[in-house]
């Protein structure tokens, strides 16, 4: 287990990823190739504008990463648009996923909604998030996502820990431990509670005496 000062050295170390516009293009070709399965720039402009919804956001997530990085001027320029129409998509889509955040490339965030991520977590390369997951802070850590690392939907993992690289995350699992290289986690059903029995309903509505 990495302690605390390794963990922030990792981070400030990561923030330099999109340090260039040649890092710029490879993330986006990388996130678009995961969406489409091809590269182009034909490709590009119909996923951004009329093809998967999330390959949107995590274009101006690339174009933002990149901002922070840049000059001065092209930072004063470009960082509040972004951030602007970033903050309009992750409204429509309700989403938080902020350009600090250190992502990998090949990310691909299919349905793109309701995610939350915060923007100290660390994701690496070719993960694939489902909507409705939550990577979160804990007692002030967050976690750190290796490569190639699937996450289903409803998905809650938080706190200082690590899921290796290659693994598989299955819907509606809540991880508080750090998960091992090549590893799929899944609900056991066993675990399963019936919440409430008998319950009268009302058309699609269920009724409750509280």
């Amino acid at each position: 287990m990495d302690t605390n000062n390794e963990r922030f050295a990792g981070y400030a170390a990561a923030k330099n990823h999109i340090a260039t516009l040649k890092d710029l293009l490879l993330h986006i070709r990388a996130d678009l190739y995961r969406v489409e399965g091809r590269k182009g720039l034909l490709p590009f402009l119909y996923t951004l504008f009329w093809g998967e919804r999330g390959f949107s956001v995590c274009f101006l997530l690339r174009v933002g990463q990149y901002s922070q990085n840049a000059t001065i001027i092209c930072k004063l320029l470009l960082y509040p648009i972004v951030k602007f129409f970033h903050f309009f998509l992750q409204t429509i889509y309700n989403c938080e996923i902020y350009p600090e955040t250190i992502i990998g490339y090949g990310l691909f965030l299919p349905h793109c909604h309701s995610i939350t991520i915060n923007s100290r977590c660390i994701i690496g390369n070719n993960c694939t998030i489902f909507p409705g997951a939550i990577i979160g802070i804990h007692k002030g850590l967050c976690p750190t996502i290796g490569d190639n690392v699937f996450i289903g939907s409803n998905v809650h993992i938080s706190g200082g820990i690590t899921i290796g690289s290659n693994s598989a995350i299955g819907p509606n699992v809540v991880i508080v431990k750090s998960v091992p290289e090549y590893t799929t986690v899944v609900l056991d059903q066993s675990c399963m509670r019936v919440m409430a029995r008998n319950v009268p309903r009302v058309g699609n509505i269920f009724q409750t005496n509280v």
